[in-house]
């Protein structure tokens, strides 16, 4: 792990959020340190907004398959939305309990993700892992596509893809038409393992109907 990276046993964010604004650090563990930082580990990124169960299940799931706590990554820097304030970032930190490790960073891009946590698995859906290889993505530019891909390969990192439900139905790894060179660094968990259809954005609305 880089020593960019560091600890806070703190759920208070106002210093931790203002070292990642100065570039300061560039990844903070919010919670329980989860041992040394020379092991290997289980990424899950998201914008968790909200945090739900099939978040959690996810999680589980990918703790069967590698036999280690997942850690969630928390950027407050989207490719496609404004970047995350202090209020909304510790808004998200209060959904997971105290002994869940959540990495708050900047990295806004899977690229980026890759160069902070080397050599390490990404835990990902169907939707997420179609966008990396989307030109749509890096300014309609294929060679800028190709390149974050690359990138993510020298990094030694690898994804673990849970199937999803998608404009044309439920969408499984082999189904959506990666590169192979994107394919090649990915594991898929069956339909049969793991299927849930929530999403966050179903939740929000719920939760707004409900309101």
């Amino acid at each position: 792990m880089s020593e960019n990276h560091i600890y806070s046993d703190s759920r208070e964010t106002n210093q931790s959020f203002a070292k990642l604004l100065d570039g300061t650090v560039a990844a903070i563990g919010i919670g329980t340190s989860g041992g040394s930082d020379d092991k290997q580990r289980t990424i899950f990124p998201g914008a968790f907004n909200p945090l739900h169960d099939g978040h959690l299940m996810m999680a589980v799931v990918a703790e069967r398959v590698f036999g280690m706590a997942v850690e969630f990554e928390l950027s407050i820097a989207n490719v496609d939305k404004p970047m995350l304030d202090l209020a909304a970032v510790e808004s998200r930190l209060s959904q997971f309990a105290d002994d869940q490790l959540v990495w708050l960073t900047t990295a806004a891009t899977f690229g980026e993700k890759s160069d902070l946590f080397r050599c390490e698995t990404f835990v990902v859906g169907a939707d997420t892992i179609v966008r990396i290889a989307d030109p749509t993505y890096y300014d309609d530019d294929p060679e800028k596509c190709d390149a974050a891909i690359s990138r993510i390969i020298e990094n030694d990192c690898r994804f673990l893809v849970f199937g999803r439900t998608m404009e044309k139905g439920f969408m499984t790894l082999r189904e959506i038409g990666l590169p192979d060179v994107l394919l090649g660094i990915c594991t898929e968990i069956p339909e049969a393992v793991f299927r849930q259809d929530i999403s966050s954005s179903t939740v929000r609305e719920g939760r707004l109907e409900g309101s």
